[in-house]
């Protein structure tokens, strides 16, 4: 009897041990279930999120403000602290569930880290008081408070609306065709390209403003010429779009006959003047870079005839372009044209025969050189030791004419004070239709000399009351 109760337990204990196996491997599989469950959740809101950024991210660098033809005022706007020059993303929220939360989350994120401004507008003060709390990096306004006007002004900014994403560039473009392959030459922009229908030669020119000379502070517009020649024994219609960058995208534009005013928000004022004044023109925004751009349509040109067309920022009329690339050159080439001496080749080489093409490279923006200090360059040795890439660059040229030449002119005041043991050089330059002929001497006094009489403790002149041609400075 006793034999039969132990066996009994023992049978008991082992089906109690089996049981609890069971289980325990149940629950292990449903802990594991719950786990993956959770994961497959997570991964489902990490890519709403992803897909929430990519939205933002598409709107930002491509969505400019799409009423141009709108006047915008952005002083209502900075006024009421809606605006200070960069993208306005405008959100409307009804009510906080998961989906705005999401959103309104990643927009404070990336409103921080990509520098724009972020605006959610509600209609309930509870919601309002939330998000202020909880986003400190959003804008909130209740609509029921917001001045109509002002919301209207908003809405004009507002780069937060589907957008066709449409590729854009700076160039000139016939038939979508770009034709402005410019190469440097003769200092101006050449392009020359040939289409089924007809040939296209584009120019690009320095426009000198007023009397201006290498040691002045240069000021040059940029003017375009084109010249579409019809190579066709019959009438042809083309289509030509202009797009040129802009500085950015919140500006307003207006056309006056055939010239497109651009406002910016800052105060700056751009102008175009077009030979052509049937066009149409948009803001078109692409990779974080805002375009104007200007459409010609159906522009006919007649068998065996061309036409003429001129982009400048000052209204003129062109009427023969070899005539206008000729004197362009010639008053290009007198700001260039500066004789310069000193006893080291290199130098001499450097002001007269490179100074133009490095100055042509930085104002039509082929080069853009990244700021480097030249400061620690005083002697002659350094700068000719120097390879030949380091000096061919816009950057060395300013340092090595306003300090290490100590050459500067402002308005009809010539001033010469080097900063270098550079011992003696000459040049010439041309102000108010008259040569001068410079010379600079390394010597322990200042002084001026001009018209046999010595000016002492002077470095500076003004070349309005000097009527003789040669002056020396020494110093």
């Amino acid at each position: 009897m006793k034999i039969l109760l132990i066996g009994a337990g023992a049978i008991v204990c082992l089906i109690l041990t089996i049981l609890k196996f069971r289980i325990g491997k149940k629950k292990k599989t449903i802990n594991f279930n719950a786990a993956k469950i959770k994961s497959r959740k997570f991964l489902f809101l990490k890519g709403k999120e992803n897909l929430i950024i990519n939205e933002i991210l598409n709107k930002l660098f491509n969505n400019a403000p799409a009423n141009y033809s709108l006047t915008i005022d952005f002083n209502k706007l900075k006024n009421a602290g809606l605006f200070d020059g960069r993208c306005v993303y405008k959100i409307y929220v009804d009510k906080l569930d998961i989906e705005s939360t999401k959103q309104l989350f990643v927009l404070n994120k990336l409103c921080k880290e990509l520098n724009f401004n972020a605006v959610a507008l509600c209609k309930e003060v509870q919601i309002q008081n939330s998000i202020c709390q909880k986003f400190n990096n959003l804008k909130c306004l209740n609509l029921n408070e917001i001045n109509p006007k002002l919301l209207f002004e908003l809405n004009k900014i507002n780069i937060n609306y589907n957008s066709k994403n449409q590729k854009c560039e700076e160039g000139i473009f016939i038939d979508n065709n770009k034709v402005d392959n410019y190469f440097l030459k003769n200092l101006r922009l050449e392009s020359k390209c040939v289409l089924q229908d007809c040939d296209v030669e584009c120019y690009k020119l320095l426009d000198v403003k007023n009397q201006q000379s290498i040691f002045s502070s240069l000021d040059f517009d940029i003017n375009q010429l084109i010249e579409i020649k019809n190579v066709k024994n019959k009438s042809i219609l083309l289509n030509m779009t202009f797009n040129k960058e802009l500085k950015n995208e919140f500006a307003n534009l207006t056309k006056k006959d055939n010239c497109l005013t651009v406002n910016y928000f800052n105060g700056e004022i751009e102008k175009l003047y077009f030979s052509n004044n049937n066009f149409q023109f948009c803001i078109k925004k692409y990779e974080k870079r805002a375009f104007l751009s200007i459409i010609f349509e159906k522009i006919k040109i007649l068998s065996n005839s061309y036409l003429l067309m001129s982009i400048y920022s000052n209204e003129q009329k062109i009427d023969n372009v070899k005539n206008m690339l000729a004197q362009n050159y010639i008053n290009l080439s007198k700001i260039f044209d500066i004789n310069f001496y000193c006893e080291h080749k290199k130098l001499n080489v450097l002001m007269n025969e490179k100074l133009k093409e490095i100055y042509c490279r930085h104002y039509f923006q082929i080069d853009k050189d990244k700021p480097v200090s030249y400061d620690k360059l005083e002697r002659v040795k350094q700068i000719i030791k120097l390879p030949n890439q380091k000096t061919f660059s816009f950057c060395f040229a300013k340092f090595f004419i306003e300090k290490f030449l100590g050459i500067k002119q402002v308005n009809g005041f010539l001033k010469i004070l080097p900063s270098s043991d550079i011992k003696s050089f000459s040049f010439k330059i041309n102000f108010n239709k008259k040569i001068y002929n410079i010379k600079y001497e390394k010597n322990k006094q200042h002084f001026v000399r001009f018209g046999g009489l010595e000016f002492v403790n002077l470095d500076n002149v003004n070349l309005k009351y000097i009527y003789e041609n040669d002056i020396t400075f020494c110093g």
